[in-house]
């Protein structure tokens, strides 16, 4: 029996959201809400252009996104 094609991308777009932050998070032992924390945190500034609250809003982005993936919510995801 062939599988029906949206089914599959319905599928495997669910294991995105936070099954791959599971994933991050037991190799890395760090959350996307432990690294917006590190991110966030005002000593940050002055780092130059790379980490610290540079990363902060992509942080965000990433975690906004993986909520809604998980909700189904097609018009965020895609907007993110």
């Amino acid at each position: 029996m062939a599988s029906n094609p949206a089914n599959l991308c319905q599928s495997k777009t669910r294991i995105i959201g936070r099954g791959a932050e599971t994933v991050f998070r037991s190799h890395f032992g760090a959350s996307l809400g432990d690294l917006r924390v590190l991110y966030e945190n005002p000593n940050w500034k002055g780092a130059g252009d790379y980490g610290g609250n540079h990363w902060a809003g992509i942080t965000r982005a990433v975690i906004a996104w993986s909520d809604a993936i998980d909700t189904d919510n097609a018009s965020t995801s895609e907007r993110i």
